[in-house]
């Protein structure tokens, strides 16, 4: 409230966030100007670099990973730029991020792309793949020049500071919960106070004798809930090899908090309980049962949300109220 000049103050909340940010700048540019449109990550789901074949030369849009677009489409379009792909395509006017969108590299990008359409919120979109420049190749922009030596003043958490929301992007092609970074900046936007959304691909078993396209559905989220959150146990790089300097720097911040991972852990809980929680009482999950009630050989997706539901809260032996 009040009559100063909104243009002045966003101008001042910018640079006091920007003087958070201990990373490399892109152009000038620091990690508020790394947005991307709705539009922009559609279009590089149409790009035929994302589309492979498949047995019989069928056409296939949904088996390149986010890992696949950025060797494919992000390094070869910013090499030696020194701008990530979402400032690359808004270098005359930059955008600035409203939403920070956690993900996992190794998901499908058909799947992140369409979990994001269902979020419906209009951005622009803070995505690591976009935002960070990628290509190695510009000794003092490289990704760990990016993102700093410390993970509280790095790029998301420079983000975080000025978000709207963080929308956590949960699929079927990769557990999010086991990976270091995705983890760490959940816990991070909720201790900011930035509202934190998970929204799943759902996918229907479309073409199935007797079943039409969005009758049943599979939810990453609600399918994931028989295994408590294990944040100690997730990884940043290849599972298999030994922890990169991203993992020990995130695992040294987690492990100077009070609970350690303990905290992330209840924390993340509570999140994806919210989220059984808004899903049971939604509209579409109660026209979903009418549509099924009575259906042999299938169950009331209210009750194995309820089930899921009880399964989380089950952890917390009544020691924490959601």
């Amino acid at each position: 409230m009040g009559c100063g000049n909104s243009k002045v103050d966003e101008d001042d909340q910018t640079s006091s966030e920007e003087d958070s940010y201990g990373g490399a700048l892109q152009n000038g540019f620091g990690p508020l100007d790394w947005g991307i449109s709705t539009e922009q990550v559609e279009e590089v789901m149409r790009d035929k670099r994302c589309i492979t074949k498949t047995v019989m030369n069928i056409t296939d849009t949904g088996s390149s990973t986010m890992r696949n677009i950025v060797d494919k489409i992000v390094v070869p379009a910013t090499a030696s730029t020194g701008t990530g792909y979402a400032l690359y395509l808004n270098k005359s006017e930059p955008l600035k991020a409203k939403v920070m969108v956690s993900h996992a590299w190794d998901e499908y990008y058909r799947d992140f792309a369409l979990a994001l359409q269902k979020a419906g919120r209009p951005g622009p979109f803070w995505i690591c793949a976009f935002a960070i420049y990628q290509p190695e190749d510009i000794p003092e922009l490289t990704i760990a020049k990016q993102l700093g030596p410390d993970p509280s003043r790095g790029p998301f958490s420079a983000v975080l500071k000025s978000a709207d929301a963080m929308l956590c992007i949960v699929t079927t092609s990769c557990d999010i919960y086991a990976r270091m970074w995705c983890v760490f900046e959940m816990y991070t936007a909720l201790q900011v106070g930035v509202p934190v959304q998970m929204f799943a691909f759902a996918i229907s078993p479309a073409g199935m004798p007797g079943i039409r396209a969005g009758e049943l559905t599979n939810d990453p989220i609600k399918d994931t809930c028989e295994k408590a959150i294990d944040t100690k146990s997730a990884r940043c790089g290849h599972p298999s090899q030994p922890q990169n300097d991203d993992e020990k720097a995130i695992r040294k911040n987690i492990e100077a908090m009070p609970g350690s991972y303990t905290t992330l852990d209840e924390a993340i809980e509570l999140a994806r309980l919210q989220y059984l929680k808004d899903t049971l009482n939604s509209q579409d999950l109660q026209d979903r049962a009418a549509m099924l009630k009575g259906r042999p050989f299938t169950e009331d997706p209210r009750e194995v949300y309820q089930q899921a539901i009880s399964t989380v809260e089950a952890r917390f032996c009544g020691t924490l109220r959601p």
